[in-house]
Parts: C-alpha cells; sequence; structure tokens
C-alpha cells in the first residue's frame, strides 16, 4: 500500500489529532500509580530491604523465594508467611486476569523511585524508574515458597520519561540509560540500577527538588498504553505520509482520496471470481465474502457487528486468502480470547502452523525462532496440490445455472413489466378470498399492459358507484335496458334522454300550461296526470 502524503494539509491534519491521541492516552493525574505510586496492603510488596545479594541474584536471572526478600525478623514467621503468601498469590491472580481478558502484561518488580516539587500543591511525584518483567511461580502449601524470577529486559517507565520531556523539557535517552558500561576487555558488564540512577539523576539536576530513592516494589503496573505513546511520538513523519492515518486524522483530501482509490478498483461481482482464485475456507454469505475480496484488493474499512454474526469467521477466510496471495498479517486484539478464537480456526482447518503467536512475553528468541522454523517446515513437508479441475468445473456449471434461474426469475417481462418474483410477492400479498378461474393468453394478454391495466383499474373502480345496476339489483329502469350494439346503443339512449329532459319536456310543459289557461283546467302536475289530462 503506497504512504504517499495526499496533500500538504495532511501533515498538520495528522500532528494535530497526534497530539490529541497522546494526550487520551496518557494520565498525568495522581491516579496514575506509575507517576504517584501509592502502596496497597493488598496489591504490593516493597522489596525495598531485601538483602543486596538476593537482589543481585534476581538481576542475574535466579529464582528466589519472595519471603526471603521481605521477611522481617518476627517471632510469628507462620502469620508472616501467610500474609505474604496471601499478597503473593492476589498480585498474581490480578496479572493472569489482565493477562487473559485484556492481553496487557502488568506484573513487574519497579526499582528506584523519582520524587520533584509538585507545583501546583498537591502531593510530590513518586515514580518508578525501572520495570522488570517477572514471574511468580507458587510453591508449598499456600503458596508459602513462591519463587520470584525476572522474565524479561529492564524497561524505562515511559510515563515519567514523558512527564519529564513534556513538562520539563527533559529528553532522556531511554536506551543509553540503560546501557552499562564495558570493562577493560570490552565485555558490558552486569546491569546496575544504580548506574541508571546516577545518569537520570544528572539529566534532571535542574529540577527543582528531584531526587532518587533506591526502592524495589512488587506489584501490577499498567503500561501497554504507554508503548503506544512511544510510537506515536518516535514514527511521526511516517504518520503523517500515511493517506490512512490522515483519513482516520479527519483530513478530508485523504478520506476522498481513499474513495477514489476504491472507485478506480471496485471489487468484482462474487459470481465472477474463479473457483481457484477462491480461498473461502470456512462458510460466509455475500456479505462477508465481499468484505475478503475487499481486503484483498487493498481497500480498508471497519466491520462491525454484535457477537455471533461471524466477524471472527470472517477474520479467518481474510486471513487464509491474504496468505494464499502471499502477503503478511498482523491480526491484534484487545483480549486474548479474541486471539485463541481465531487461532483454533486456523488450527482446525489445517493451517494453523502459518499462524506465528506472539502474544505476551513468555517466550524467548529462541523459541521465537523455533515456532519460525516449524512453520517453514510445515510448508515444505505440505501434501502436493490435490487436482480440483473436475470439482471446479462442477461448481462453475452450478454456479452458472443457479446464477440463470436468480436471472430468470428477476427478468421484467411484458405486458405487465414487472419480474416473476415480483408478481409472486403480489399474489401472495391478495387477500386468500380474491381469486379467479379467468386466465389471459396470447393476444389478449399482451394487450394488458401497465397504462391499459391502469385504465381498467379506473373503470373499476368508477363501477363501484353504479354497482345494483351491474348487479341488476337497482330498480331504475336502465336495468333492464336491451344495449345490443354496446357502447353505440348507450350513446343514442343518453342523446335522446338528454333531448328529451331539456328540450321536449320543456315543450310539453309549456303547451300543457297554454291549454289548462283556455280550458280553466287545472295544470297537471306529472307525466302521468298529463296523460290524463
Amino acid at each position: 500500500m503506497s504512504t504517499k502524503p495526499v496533500n500538504a494539509i495532511t501533515s498538520s491534519s495528522v500532528a494535530l489529532a497526534r497530539q490529541r491521541w497522546i494526550q487520551r492516552l496518557i494520565d498525568t493525574s495522581r491516579r496514575n500509580n506509575l507517576l504517584y505510586y501509592r502502596p496497597s496492603k493488598t496489591g504490593t510488596l516493597d522489596l525495598s530491604s531485601a538483602p543486596a545479594n538476593l537482589l543481585r541474584a534476581l538481576l542475574d536471572g535466579d529464582s528466589v523465594p519472595i519471603h526471603k526478600l521481605l521477611l522481617p525478623p518476627t517471632s510469628d514467621v507462620a502469620a508472616a508467611l501467610a500474609r505474604i503468601s496471601s499478597v503473593v498469590i492476589h498480585i498474581r491472580r490480578r496479572a493472569q486476569a489482565n493477562l487473559e481478558d485484556k492481553s496487557i502484561e502488568t506484573l513487574y518488580m519497579t526499582m528506584g523511585m523519582a520524587s520533584w516539587q509538585a507545583t501546583d500543591g498537591g502531593r510530590n511525584a513518586e515514580a518508578a524508574i525501572l520495570l522488570l518483567p517477572v514471574e511468580i511461580d507458587l510453591r508449598g502449601r499456600d503458596g508459602r515458597n513462591a519463587q520470584l524470577r525476572i522474565s524479561g529486559e529492564p524497561q524505562f517507565n515511559l510515563a515519567l520519561a514523558y512527564v519529564l520531556k513534556s513538562e520539563f523539557g527533559v529528553k532522556l535517552d531511554e536506551e543509553a540509560l540503560l546501557t552499562m558500561p564495558t570493562n577493560d576487555q570490552g565485555q558490558v558488564g552486569d546491569f546496575d540500577p544504580h548506574t541508571v540512577y546516577q545518569r537520570l539523576q544528572q539529566a534532571c539536576a535542574n529540577i527543582a527538588g528531584f531526587v532518587i530513592a533506591h526502592r524495589a516494589v512488587l506489584g501490577n503496573f499498567s503500561f501497554q498504553k504507554m508503548a503506544m505513546v512511544r510510537d506515536l511520538q518516535d514514527y511521526a513523519e511516517q504518520l503523517a505520509t500515511h493517506p490512512i492515518i490522515g483519513a482516520l486524522a479527519g483530513d478530508v483530501a485523504a478520506q476522498k482520496a481513499l474513495s477514489l482509490r476504491a472507485e478506480r478498483d471496485p471489487v468484482p461481482s462474487l459470481d465472477s471470481v474463479p473457483p481457484d482464485q477462491d480461498f473461502t475456507i470456512l462458510d460466509a454469505d455475500s456479505s462477508q465474502q465481499y468484505v475478503v475480496m475487499a481486503v484483498c484488493k487493498g481497500q480498508s474499512g471497519v466491520i462491525q457487528g454484535p457477537p455471533g454474526t461471524g466477524k471472527s469467521q470472517t477474520i479467518v477466510n481474510m486471513i487464509v486468502a491474504l496468505a494464499a496471495q502471499g502477503k503478511r498479517v498482523l491480526f491484534v486484539a484487545e483480549k486474548r480470547a479474541a486471539l485463541e478464537v481465531v487461532k483454533d480456526r486456523l488450527d482446525r482447518v489445517g493451517v494453523g502452523r502459518l499462524v506465528l503467536d506472539l502474544h505476551g512475553a513468555d517466550f524467548s528468541q529462541r523459541e521465537l525462532m523455533r515456532r519460525v522454523a516449524d512453520g517453514l517446515a510445515a510448508v515444505r513437508e505440505a501434501s502436493p496440490a490435490v487436482d480440483t479441475t473436475a470439482q471446479h468445473a462442477q461448481f462453475t456449471d452450478v454456479r452458472q445455472r443457479l446464477n440463470e434461474h436468480v436471472t430468470r426469475l428477476h427478468t421484467l417481462r411484458a405486458p405487465a413489466k414487472k419480474s416473476v418474483f415480483e408478481l409472486q410477492g403480489e399474489l401472495l400479498r391478495s387477500p386468500a378470498a380474491v381469486q379467479s378461474a379467468l386466465r389471459w393468453r396470447g393476444a389478449d394478454l399482451a394487450a394488458l399492459t401497465p397504462d391499459v391495466t391502469r385504465r381498467i383499474e379506473a373503470q373499476l373502480e368508477e363501477a363501484t358507484a353504479i354497482s345494483d345496476l351491474i348487479t341488476r339489483k337497482s330498480p331504475s329502469l336502465w336495468v333492464n335496458a336491451d344495449l345490443k350494439e354496446g357502447t353505440t346503443t348507450a350513446q343514442v339512449a343518453l342523446d335522446a334522454a338528454q333531448a328529451l329532459a331539456q328540450r321536449d319536456l320543456q315543450l310539453l310543459r309549456s303547451s300543457t300550461q297554454q291549454l289548462a289557461q283556455a280550458t280553466q283546467l287545472p295544470v297537471p302536475n306529472n307525466l302521468h296526470d298529463t296523460e290524463a289530462f
């Protein structure tokens, strides 16, 4: 995918958005335990008084019993061990829950605490300097002989680095801070936290009240958002030149450019895809297939849906389709469970060896390379391709016949200009009592065009006003009228009736009145009286 900048405005849009994203990710308030540490009776253990030789053993990679790091001289050793065991179990359970539910490592041993004078009158900062990922191995009854072991490289507190830079202008080189000096033989010495303390103290010499205390704490510290902040800070230039990031930042030109790219390279019809180019391995409906094809065409998008709507199986189909194109896929999720669902489905269809699970930090580089080697070996040892020519030909034939059926079903037909599907729908919507045995065929059917049908409907609506005449229930004399020549006879009768009403009847009435005056007889009131007169 091209990373060419869309326009000059994109950089400023991304820069503004990047600052908003960083501010949303970083909590500089006193709620942040990485900046304002508060001990907890059940959530932290203070190892500051641990013997120096045991701390050294920890830093050298040895496992050390936790109770030896903090058990003070006491007459009630059993009670002290029980309390320590309870806290250790609580810390470990919380770390496991964070790892399983949120896919984040939070179990650390911190070393060193930096403090400086608060400018707002509140509590002074107390920020951990180093965070060392650790493992707790519960041993003995109720975990009373739990072992502590460092499981990764020391990390500098990125929250501390951000505050020192943003508030005091102190820009730190964390890698240089953590690099140990070499000896006369050119060998790098063992890691020494005091060396880090000294370098940090020198860098922050101009900060009022800045002091460092040697303090070690075991507990859970949320550290993952700071890694995102670091990426946003370190890759500002790359972010500004990426059209997708520009679109996410709200740059209108970037958004239009992505839309135009989708229009220039549209997703083809699903039925036009050759079978040997369809790598769907799990059931998928047309909407899911469209998403997979759109991604394979290089388009971007957001898929939303409630649980159970097929998002995971769509992801599986997408990964396999992209892998078949020779592309690499990075799949990330907030929770471990989402990763496992996709991984399990890939395993069940026999392509799990193509996946390298990088979740967590519980394996070494040697283990990583072993997994890569296993995946490559699985590809080399894969069975030869199966000849699917016959199956693909059969599939193409069946798909073509089904498509032809759909075409016939939805093609508009004369004279109604409606499809069979639409006509069936109208019939199903009609009341059950509306039935007729009358059928039109041939020329009679062809004459029933939409215009003719509308005129017939209008005439039928008009006929409802004289329904008694049509059903011969009306007392009118017109019921028995014999109109043999249809419209012509009816028109002659209508003309005669109008002439009688407008001319002849007026002459009769005038003549009758004159005769009545001459004879002194009463004027007749109706035609019957006129006949008698």
